[in-house]
């Protein structure tokens, strides 16, 4: 089952849009229980700042949009074809810095467009941790669409008026490489200044219960994600080679910690 919503009604008569308080709820869902976000930027804005530097630490690799059966969506893949000439797909690792920088964009979905003013990406894609495809949208085509789970309540998203009810299309099942979302932590770990690190004797003050503010005392140059996102942890690298991973309560205090050798 997926739930799409339109711009316009089916006799091109009205217009629909996203905005305010039910845009921002349905991006934060987004990023609840996605992993990772792709945009489209047109190649004419290569010299304009429209993704900050900054991100360039969450950045992943580029990826062609397939199927778990390796066949494609041919909706989704047929639309962006038409825009390969002229745009590049950018993908990064959610973060909570990535988050905020979303939320501050636009208010409304068809505000992430290149001809705004300023222009901005366009057609952001939420990708789980499994890198299957939570909710999709094309903002020149007027077109988003959720592809839920079970588990996953958009409920309070999809009860409002102008989403359709979709039967289930086998083809829908996008996915990105799973590689390149284990490429993640070492992305992170290329970014870091190495003088920065602490040893692994460091992270082992910390104890279930602790406060977030006292992890980042420690090691202010983690890569968090406890703010905006449903996985709420931390991922930390030692001096001496060990990978330490943090998990947060809903109260962003320390739940459990993992530490690990780290390959690099």
């Amino acid at each position: 089952m997926k739930y799409s919503f339109y711009d316009t009604d089916k006799y091109g008569d009205e217009e629909y849009n996203i905005e305010g308080d039910d845009y921002f709820n349905m991006i934060k869902t987004c990023f609840k229980y996605s992993e990772s976000v792709t945009f489209k930027v047109f190649k004419s804005n290569n010299n304009v700042d429209i993704i900050p530097s900054w991100m360039e630490q969450y950045r992943l690799e580029e990826n062609l949009i397939t199927s778990k059966s390796n066949k494609p969506d041919r909706n989704l893949k047929k639309k962006y074809k038409s825009l390969a000439p002229i745009a590049e797909t950018h993908h990064f690792i959610l973060s909570d810095p990535v988050c905020e920088w979303m939320l501050s964009i636009t208010d409304n979905i068809w505000g992430w467009s290149n001809f705004s003013n300023p222009p901005t990406p366009e057609d952001p894609q939420f990708f789980r941790a499994d890198s299957s495809l939570f909710f999709s949208s094309i903002s020149h085509d007027g077109e988003c669409t959720f592809y839920p789970r079970a588990y996953e309540d958009i409920s309070a998203i999809v009860s409002k008026k102008h989403w359709h009810k979709l039967e289930d299309d086998k083809r829908r099942f996008c996915t990105l490489p799973i590689e390149d979302l284990i490429k993640a932590d070492k992305l992170i770990y290329n970014s870091l200044d190495k003088s920065d690190l602490k040893s692994r004797a460091s992270f082992e003050k910390m104890e279930k219960g602790c406060s977030i503010e006292f992890v980042k005392s420690i090691d202010p140059h983690g890569n968090y994600k406890v703010d905006l996102t449903s996985s709420k942890r931390s991922v930390h690298f030692t001096s001496d080679g060990y990978r330490v991973t943090v998990f947060y309560d809903d109260y962003s205090t320390v739940e459990k910690v993992f530490i690990d050798l780290y390959s690099l």
